[in-house]
């Protein structure tokens, strides 16, 4: 039994890899069953903890696929029983794996719109971080990064820009050594993500050319991973980098360079999903709403025309599934509000585009 299910673990997190996330999920919907019924009927109180590993592997599935509600439940469950294991029956061996638990809750919660819910879970994976990193556990430094990381973005969201900014460089700081003196090459892709997530704080800021550096160098890092590495699990990182660096260029006026960066995204993401990872489906909407705002604002209704079908195709794919996603949902919402924005002059100029696909578009957006 204990062999199925290890098996179950292991084929559930190849396919997470390979986006596949529905099929990973019920890997770990079948070893969630095992685990629950060794310990519960069986008394095997050994396995809690990977009982905890199965439920937090389903919800970041969860996550990504926009079930954000279900993957609370899976990570609050996860939480209750790391934190029983530690603190009642002293399980002192398992703090940093209730701290990766509280991460995960963490961004649920903020995914969700519950910041300051997060933030305490950040707070408190912090604090078992720094104090098991001043104990010696050096091991545990990105951990540390990856919990300051969320504690910066969630702060970002609420406005408390000076905080982000001081959770961002405190990561990049540990990770920057790691990689570039330590040289743990390994965490490239986390170091890429800590620059990325500075690069947002930065543009919040008005500081457009700075963000950009911090793109640009998260952009060269996940380009290498990617396209010389073979790293074909980063190719969402690096298009969400290149969406980044499209925004702030758009800010800044600099409108063709701008689209290129948007066009090599939206390209990345459209083939996932060519391939069955469905899972960046929000990603794309959220891709295609910015380009099209920028076609908009070029005055190209033929090329924003594009964009609207493209979303409608992605809709009609998850409608054929029987329901959205609720981070999709939330993309689509945004992706209206762009629609509801113009004027009737560029309505009509964006229905001329579409053509016969105009009524579908008021259709099924509900506009």
């Amino acid at each position: 039994m204990m062999e199925l299910v290890k098996e179950l673990m292991n084929k559930g997190y190849m396919l997470w890899q390979l986006g596949h996330l529905d099929e990973a999920i019920d890997c770990y919907d079948e070893a969630i069953r095992i685990y629950r019924r060794l310990v519960e009927t069986e008394g095997r109180k050994e396995l809690e903890n990977d009982l905890a590993t199965a439920l937090m592997h389903k919800g970041v599935a969860l996550q990504h696929l926009g079930y954000l509600d279900e993957a609370i439940d899976c990570h609050n469950e996860a939480v209750r029983i790391r934190r029983r294991l530690v603190e009642i029956e002293g399980r002192k061996e398992l703090e940093n794996e209730l701290a990766g638990a509280l991460i995960n809750k963490g961004v649920a919660l903020s995914n969700l719109g519950r910041l300051n819910e997060g933030i305490d879970c950040f707070d408190e994976a912090v604090r078992i971080y720094r104090r098991l990193v001043v104990e010696g556990r050096k091991e545990l430094e990105n951990d540390l990064a990856s919990a300051l990381m969320g504690k910066g973005i969630a702060l970002l969201i609420l406005g408390r820009i000076d905080e982000a900014i001081n959770c961002h460089d405190e990561a990049i700081k540990i990770r920057r050594r790691l990689v570039e003196v330590e040289g743990r090459k390994e965490l490239e892709n986390d170091l890429a993500s800590a620059l990325i997530n500075k690069g947002n704080v930065l543009s919040n800021l008005g500081r457009l050319d700075e963000a950009i550096g911090c793109y640009d160098e998260a952009i060269g890092i996940y380009r290498r991973l990617v396209e010389t590495e073979g790293r074909e699990e980063l190719e969402n990182d690096l298009a969400a980098a290149l969406m980044n660096k499209g925004n702030a260029l758009l800010d800044l006026g600099r409108l063709n360079e701008a689209l290129r960066c948007y066009d090599e995204g939206i390209g990345l993401w459209e083939r996932m999903m060519a391939e069955g990872k469905v899972h960046v489906a929000p990603s794309l909407i959220k891709g295609l709403g910015s380009r099209f705002g920028m076609k908009r604002r070029m005055g190209d209704w033929k090329g924003a025309a594009e964009d609207v079908r493209k979303v409608l195709a992605c809709l009609s794919l998850f409608l054929s599934f029987g329901s959205l996603p609720e981070a999709l949902e939330m993309e689509l919402d945004r992706f209206r509000q762009r629609l509801h924005q113009m004027t009737k002059a560029e309505w009509r100029a964006l229905a001329s585009a579409l053509g016969k696909d105009a009524e579908l578009v008021r259709r099924l957006l509900h506009l």
